[in-house]
């Protein structure tokens, strides 16, 4: 015990929280914040990503049933040029014959059919492509 307290005969008791302990409190609160506000952002960031892989969904399967692969008289009618489909959504597809790794063509009637939508939001573009074989027999 110090002089002073024993002259006054009471002891000094701690109420409340120093300066360290407030310090200490905000920055553990200030990075739990931080951590939320950050899960929250990519959350959202997935969201806006959902919401557009639907767009694209529905784009192409618009485009499909617009432009039906069909009974066609010749492979290149099934090509399509950027069509748009809702806010931005452009709808192509490409036609060309199935080719083996040396790039020649197979002659069992197989094409390949590349579908591609694209998109352009602000500066952000994309695509998404979808690529499968069709059986087309040659008319007789």
């Amino acid at each position: 015990m110090s002089a002073v307290q024993a002259a006054s005969g009471r002891r000094r008791t701690s109420s409340g929280m120093t300066l360290i302990e407030v310090i200490l409190a905000v920055t553990i609160l200030g990075l739990c914040l931080g951590g939320l506000l950050a899960a929250a952002t990519k959350c959202l960031a997935v969201m806006k990503m959902a919401a557009i892989h639907q767009q694209v969904q529905w784009a192409r399967a618009l485009g499909d049933l617009e432009h039906a692969i069909l009974d066609v008289e010749d492979w290149r009618d099934l090509e399509v040029d950027g069509v748009e489909y809702g806010e931005g959504m452009v709808y192509s597809r490409e036609v060309e014959p199935h080719k083996d790794a040396d790039g020649v063509a197979y002659e069992d009637d197989l094409y390949l059919v590349k579908t591609t939508v694209s998109w352009t939001e602000g500066t952000r573009e994309g695509a998404e492509e979808v690529v499968r074989l069709v059986w087309l027999p040659e008319k007789k």
